[in-house]
């Protein structure tokens, strides 16, 4: 929900550049110019990547490229502090693939660590998803990034992003949050609720967990 630039800078060749998205894809609401600038206004919390290529203006064009990784986050608050350090979470829930016609029961445990300022700086998660391939009974590990926002009342927004083996994005999950109050002399918010929160449609992922 706020207007965001960035400028990608290349080296060598011969100049003028022109820059291309190649692979995944930028955060909706975002574009790359072919002069290398990224613009826009995000529209949705969650990590995305995408592969850049530049290509210069030699007679035998050479290319470079590169992968990055861009996290829109939700605005700070003040409240964010309440959810700081390391937190685990369990999920537990359904696939509604049909609605009212066939679901599967689904589950995922993950930790986290939450800066205090809104953003997930990492973590991972195991999930077991209708769509899930496991090798044998083993569900893989992903790693994660995400943001949250807390407000006034201890309530707000958590959102996941999860990453393949290859660093491609698998799922963005967005869950309400309600964190329980310390008692004193306790000063830390270590506990808390999760509902998913992420779709209005028929189906989708349904549940609730505890952070």
């Amino acid at each position: 929900g706020v207007a965001y630039s960035q400028q990608l800078n290349a080296t060598g060749g011969k100049t003028p550049y022109s820059y291309s998205v190649t692979g995944g894809a930028l955060p909706a609401g975002l574009a790359l110019s072919p002069s290398g600038a990224v613009t826009g206004t995000p529209t949705a919390a969650g990590a995305s990547v995408f592969t850049v290529t530049v290509t210069d203006s030699s007679a035998t064009p050479q290319t470079a490229t590169n992968t990055y990784t861009l996290l829109v986050v939700y605005p700070t608050t003040p409240n964010d502090a309440k959810l700081k350090g390391p937190y685990a979470y369990l999920f537990q829930g359904y696939d509604d693939v049909l609605s009212g016609v066939l679901a599967y029961q689904t589950a995922s445990v993950g930790a986290m660590k939450a800066d205090g300022t809104g953003v997930i700086t990492g973590g991972e998660q195991n999930a077991n998803h209708q769509s899930s391939n496991p090798a044998g009974t083993k569900i893989g590990t992903e790693q994660l990034l995400g943001t949250y926002t807390i407000g006034t009342d201890n309530t707000g927004s958590i959102t996941i992003t999860t990453f393949n083996t290859d660093g491609s994005v698998d799922q963005t999950h967005t869950y309400a949050v309600s964190l329980k109050a310390p008692v004193s002399p306790a000063t830390t918010y270590s506990q808390g609720s999760l509902i998913e929160y992420d779709s209005n449609q028929a189906t989708g992922t349904r549940g609730s967990g505890q952070l």
